[in-house]
């Protein structure tokens, strides 16, 4: 955190992902949800919401392709990636 208060040029990129149970509505949801958590919590820490983007992707995006839980658990996911900012 104090990284990114310390380099105002830097941002934060958050993707929101979810298991391929439920309909495809309900996942964007969820995804999005979870996006909406983790960019509230870096707002509350101080990090301007302007320098931060988000994408929900519900189960578009899988981590692995089995019908189990421990590949379903890895698709329940927050990525956070730190970017540089467009001037």
């Amino acid at each position: 955190m104090n990284y990114l208060k310390q380099n105002p040029a830097i941002g934060v990129r958050i993707e929101g992902h979810a298991d391929p149970r439920g309909s495809d509505d309900y996942n964007k949801e969820l995804s999005e949800r979870r996006v909406k958590a983790v960019s509230e919590a870096l707002v509350q820490a101080g990090i301007p919401a302007g320098r931060i983007a988000t994408g929900a992707f519900g189960e578009q995006k899988p981590k692995c392709q089995e019908q189990n839980e421990a590949c379903w658990q890895r698709d329940r996911r927050v990525a956070v990636f730190v970017t540089p900012t467009s001037p």
